[in-house]
């Protein structure tokens, strides 16, 4: 077995398009993913409740799983080094059981903190059938060692998607 490679941080360049990551937005996942978060809002579970009170085609994805896709999204072409520092996300959609989700990402920006940690902000959008789902500034960095206070920076989520 080879060692997962991650992404150099001189390879993360402004505009850099990452490859896309699909999901199949199948029932069982759908339905399972927000139980298993213990999130039984009806929305997610009951078809007739989504369609006949909400108003939606079909149940969809709760947030947690579209947090967890962006971040996969973003960690898995770059590699086990990174780590989600900052997520700010948006929700524009549902993301509905059948069509693939994919995910799609893009470096907005990078730096090197003092300490020597390189940081990489990214823009990311969420793609459910022909609609986007969501989208979200993320930043990552290439190692967990970051202060406290880095974190707290506002200009850290300066990443547009």
């Amino acid at each position: 077995m080879t060692a997962a490679r991650s992404l150099a941080p001189a390879a993360m360049e402004d505009g850099l398009e990452l490859p896309e990551t699909v999901l199949a937005m199948t029932a069982s996942r759908v339905l399972l993913i927000p139980s298993a978060s213990r999130d039984y809002f009806a929305g997610h579970h009951l078809e007739s409740y989504a369609r006949d009170v909400q108003h939606l085609e079909t149940v969809y994805a709760n947030t947690m799983m579209l947090q967890g896709f962006i971040d996969r999204t973003v960690l898995g072409p770059v590699g086990p080094a990174w780590y989600v520092l900052k997520r700010e996300m948006s929700l524009l959609a549902p993301a509905y059981v059948g069509p693939d989700l994919v995910g799609r990402a893009t470096v907005r920006g990078s730096g090197t903190l003092v300490n020597g940690v390189h940081v990489v902000r990214l823009g990311v959008e969420l793609v459910s059938g022909s609609r986007s789902a969501a989208r979200a500034r993320v930043v990552i960095a290439d190692s967990a060692e970051v202060p406290r206070a880095v974190l707290e920076r506002s200009d850290l989520g300066g990443a547009a998607a």
